[in-house]
């Protein structure tokens, strides 16, 4: 679990990095630690991809998703996002359909707007509870 010591005590983007690392480990390893493994190997070993990398490759991330687990991957990028939320101390939002995700925020876009508030909740000494709410996002299509 990622601490609010330890964000303090980094430098935002790396504290930053830190959350996505963490969030993206917890809901991994809701999926069990096989396709957890497979998961990492595959970027490891096809992409070239150390974890600690992953927030600075978010596309081939989710490329990367798609691939290993392909009948997974939207709900697995869901409940990343709810666990990004959850981290940001947002309320999560679980949507029930896709007319209530927003059609032109694709996964990687979504991140970096987080990544963009953080870092701004950061300089200026303000909460993540602000009023700031991201719709979820919608699968981009090829």
């Amino acid at each position: 679990m990622y601490g609010k010591e330890k964000s303090n005590t980094l430098a935002p983007k790396d504290a930053f990095n830190n959350i996505i690392l963490d969030a993206i480990n917890q809901t991994l390893s809701s999926l069990g630690k096989t396709r957890k493994r497979k998961v990492f190997l595959y970027l490891k070993k096809e992409l070239g991809i150390d974890r600690q990398d992953v927030p600075f490759r978010l596309a081939e991330f989710s490329r990367a998703i798609e691939t290993v687990l392909p009948t997974e991957a939207f709900n697995f990028k869901t409940k990343l996002l709810i666990e990004i939320q959850r981290r940001f101390e947002e309320e999560a939002i679980r949507p029930k359909n896709f007319d209530c995700l927003v059609p032109n925020l694709t996964f990687e876009d979504y991140i970096q707007i987080k990544q963009l508030l953080f870092l701004l909740a950061q300089k200026n000494s303000i909460s993540l509870r602000a009023n700031i709410r991201l719709p979820m996002v919608k699968e981009a299509t090829p």
